[in-house]
């Protein structure tokens, strides 16, 4: 007789994983994940859509929102769309290193405060 062998489950792959992740966020969480997204897509491709140039003006002074300009024209006719797409990509990186730095010294005045104790710790 023949001993029966036995398998054990294989596990999820790795997307399966990072979706499980996501889905055990709070609804908080989910919606913040999908701005970051956001950003991160229109940060890598702005440069290459085919969007009016920024600072193409078009002779259509203060028109609201159409299919041509889905934000309107501001007061030079300029697209105000494609303004705000690629002021994204220096905006973005600035933001981003303020908040490292944020918690690169947050951090760091928080350990000292921490390890010292005392007066430091009451501030």
């Amino acid at each position: 007789m023949s001993a029966v062998e036995t398998l054990r489950p294989a596990s999820p792959s790795r997307p399966r994983r990072a979706w499980t992740f996501v889905r055990r966020l709070p609804l908080t969480g989910q919606i913040g994940i999908l701005i970051l997204l956001f950003w991160a897509v229109t940060l890598l491709t702005v440069q290459f859509w085919p969007l009016v140039d920024p600072l193409m003006m078009a002779g259509r002074r203060l028109q609201p929102p159409s299919a041509d300009n889905w934000l309107g024209t501001d007061a030079l006719g300029r697209d105000v769309l494609s303004r705000t797409l690629h002021g994204s990509t220096y905006t973005i990186p600035v933001a981003l290193m303020v908040v490292v730095s944020a918690v690169v010294i947050g951090s760091a005045l928080g350990a000292a405060a921490g390890y010292l104790g005392g007066w430091t710790d009451a501030v």
